[in-house]
């Protein structure tokens, strides 16, 4: 099943005592594969992606937009003072520090449990980013960071998401681990599914990439 087409229109997200919006899209149209944006440091690609699945943290933060899944209504993204999450079933969110994302008490195997993966599950995601049933047993602390990126990834998927807003996940992995996590995240759209890669690396956008076009600059200011 292919994931749903994302129509975000009019965003505009800003911050308090600041006289322009950090960030101002008019349109952007996201379809099934890999999109990647990329941009100038400080152009807004991440708070897009942020502004996607609720996670904004200024205030007052999104203040306009809409957000329509498919063909059904379109959906505010913006209530009051309040940010609203779009969907969180349809869309999945992957940061670049995983190790803060993660609760320093639980177990990996918990934090899988928590989300509804069963045993076979939750060792079959954690192979997919190259980590091993051990990992199951151990806390956020006691896994190297580029081991516990991996885990909050396979943590992001668990539920197979239809989307995925994939925030500079390749952070702390060497090459090799980076371009693994990429490949999973490439094999996922090509079997229907969506991702929206924030990504500064242009190596691995030029390489896995289905649309390298979406770029955020001064164009998507008002």
């Amino acid at each position: 099943m292919s994931a749903p087409v994302l129509t975000l229109a009019g965003l505009r997200l800003e911050a308090r005592g600041t006289p322009v919006p950090l960030l101002a899209v008019p349109s952007l149209v996201l379809r099934p594969g890999l999109t990647a944006v990329v941009g100038a440091s400080g152009a807004g690609k991440s708070l897009l992606g942020r502004a996607l699945v609720g996670q904004v943290h200024v205030r007052p933060g999104v203040v306009a937009g809409t957000l329509q899944l498919g063909d059904d209504p379109p959906r505010a993204l913006a209530g009051g003072r309040r940010l609203v999450a779009p969907a969180p079933a349809v869309i999945s969110w992957a940061c670049q520090h995983g190790r803060e994302a993660l609760v320093p008490q639980w177990t990996i195997a918990r934090h899988l449990r928590s989300v509804g993966a069963d045993p076979a599950q939750a060792r079959a995601r954690l192979a997919a980013f190259g980590l091993g049933p051990a990992v199951l047993a151990a806390h956020p602390h006691a896994l190297s960071g580029g081991m516990a990126q991996r885990a909050h990834l396979a943590l992001a998927l668990a539920g197979d998401p239809p989307w995925l807003v994939a925030d500079e996940v390749s952070t702390g992995l060497d090459a090799s681990a980076g371009r693994q996590v990429l490949r999973h995240l490439a094999d996922r759209a090509r079997g229907g599914r969506g991702v929206l890669l924030v990504s500064h690396d242009l190596d691995l956008v030029k390489d896995f990439a289905d649309r390298k076009s979406t770029r955020l600059n001064s164009s998507h200011r008002m």
